[in-house]
């Protein structure tokens, strides 16, 4: 995976300009704040942020709808951006559901990429090609990966993996069918566990990540050290999600104080003879 990451990271940066860098540092350190806010009130937080969420979405897909029909911008960006919210906000079991699916697909993918995956992407990563030909006998171009656009990037590695893997679209496209219509009925049936699972797995994922890169940018030897744990590492990733989940489910349980002045008067017990 440290291999899949780095390849991830060198193409993208590639194609930022050096006097722009700043833009995606302060955009991981968005990332990896909002990883933080889900570890500890994801649960409590998701049915504001799936209807905003929702709602940015609507507004800027009016944007686009005002333009191609010719309507005023911004009525129509506040109609689109109302209905986004609607969506968001009345749907929001069936998105958690479809969350849930897509986290525990995700889950399954990382693992299947741990175990069979991970050593034909070091392979395609070191790219120790004889001359003239391409990656495992497969002609591909000569333009070194961190300077092809992403999209290519993903295509060429999906093409690779699809031949030198064996059975690796039936593999891949069975964990995400499977595991992720578990994960939806899971979803539906479980809402709580749901919002508590979704919160724990979105935030350990984009927190790391977000460390992970901008130690990669800034603090390389750090990066190094982290490395160097192996599965010490996953262990204190994994623990960090086992508590997240704990917690925010623990968040849902808990009973809202009454307010100061509320509290209602005991009930007086029985005189006895």
């Amino acid at each position: 995976m440290n291999e899949l990451l780095n390849m991830a990271y060198d193409t993208a940066m590639q194609h930022i300009p050096h006097s722009e860098l700043w833009k995606p540092q302060a955009g991981l350190a968005l990332v990896g704040a909002f990883g933080l806010i889900l570890l500890l009130r994801g649960a409590k937080l998701f049915p504001a942020v799936t209807a905003l969420a929702f709602m940015a979405g609507g507004g800027i897909a009016g944007g686009f709808l005002a333009k191609s029909l010719g309507t005023a911008l911004w009525p129509t960006v506040v109609v689109t951006g109302v209905i986004g919210f609607g969506l968001g906000y009345f749907l929001f079991k069936l998105w958690l559901a479809a969350l849930v699916g897509l986290s525990l697909a995700a889950v399954g993918l990382m693992l299947y990429g741990e175990k069979v995956v991970k050593p034909y992407v070091e392979n395609f990563s070191s790219r120790n090609l004889d001359a003239g030909q391409g990656l495992m006998g497969i002609n591909i171009p000569e333009t070194p990966l961190a300077t092809q656009a992403p999209s290519s990037w993903a295509a060429q590695s999906w093409e690779h993996l699809s031949t030198v893997v064996p059975n690796f679209q039936a593999s891949f496209w069975t964990i995400v069918g499977s595991i992720g219509l578990a994960g939806l009925v899971f979803g539906l049936l479980l809402p709580k566990i749901s919002r508590a699972l979704v919160a724990a797995t979105l935030g350990t994922l984009l927190s790391c990540l977000a460390l992970l890169l901008i130690l990669k940018s800034k603090w390389p030897a750090a990066l190094n050290e982290l490395q160097r744990l192996g599965e010490w590492g996953w262990t204190i990733v994994a623990l960090l999600w086992a508590v997240s989940l704990l917690y925010n489910f623990a968040s849902l349980r808990r009973k809202p104080r009454p307010a100061a002045g509320s509290e209602e008067p005991e009930t007086p017990e029985p005189a006895t003879a």
